[in-house]
């Protein structure tokens, strides 16, 4: 696939066990400035892909695409 997509239009499936990989956009709207990076998708939220306790869609850099 070689296209966005944008989260408000479809999330990732969620697999019963383990993570799915996936490539995140988050947009900072003070920075004005997208972050592209890896994370965990599981149960329903992403996580650090490093540190899958930590949460990374939050209020400063909220996930997009």
């Amino acid at each position: 696939m070689s296209e966005w997509i944008k989260c408000s239009e479809r999330l990732p499936e969620s697999p019963e066990n383990g993570c799915e990989n996936v490539m995140v956009a988050s947009y900072s709207t003070q920075r004005k400035i997208f972050h592209i990076s890896c994370a965990e998708f599981q149960r329903g939220k992403f996580y650090n892909k490093y540190n899958e306790y930590m949460p990374i869609d939050d209020c400063y850099w909220p996930i997009t695409h």
